[in-house]
């Protein structure tokens, strides 16, 4: 009976609403990720939920990519700001400490990745999956840009590999915004 109340606490977000959970098949471990691609999802986190860039991600930026961060940083916000403004559906983000990686996040990681290699197929298809026709070329654009400057300074995703990093079971709580 306790777990069962800790698990209905943990499915309220701060003011006491509740938020939406997601099914399992919707979750991967964040740990199989490279060190890049969860500092993007903890960007990406930052960005959403504390509504801006904060000093913290401004100088974790600066840190990675020298003079190009605040640049860097200006052209991930953009591409974030697309992506969840004009997405399909609301775009599920993790809070901070969640170890598991949402399947917007995964797709983002995917998308940046098929950028990077110049599949354009792969860019289609994610695209597809997560915005309107109307607005790919301005997402493809900031993805361009980010995709850039992590070559740049030898940051290379990859696509992620969902057989190794499906979660099975429950998870904590998620934040649809």
């Amino acid at each position: 009976m306790e777990m069962a109340s800790q698990f209905l606490n943990a499915a309220k977000g701060p003011e006491g609403r509740w938020r939406v959970m997601p099914q399992p098949a919707d979750l991967w471990l964040m740990s199989f990720l490279p060190d890049i691609e969860r500092f993007l999802v903890e960007g990406l986190r930052r960005l959403t939920q504390e509504r801006g860039p904060g000093l913290w991600l401004s100088q974790q930026f600066a840190l990675r990519f020298g003079q190009e961060g605040i640049e860097a940083l200006v052209a991930f916000q953009s591409l974030i700001s697309l992506l969840v403004r004009n997405g399909r559906h609301r775009f599920m983000v993790g809070e901070f400490a969640l170890p598991y990686l949402t399947r917007d996040e995964r797709q983002m990681l995917s998308l940046l990745a098929a950028v990077q290699r110049e599949d354009e197929s792969c860019v289609g298809a994610h695209l597809s999956w997560l915005a309107p026709r109307s607005v790919h070329v301005r997402i493809e654009s900031a993805a361009l840009h980010v995709g850039n400057v992590l070559s740049r300074h030898g940051q290379q995703l990859q696509l992620p590999r969902s057989e190794l990093v499906c979660l099975p079971g429950n998870d904590p709580c998620i934040m649809r915004i």
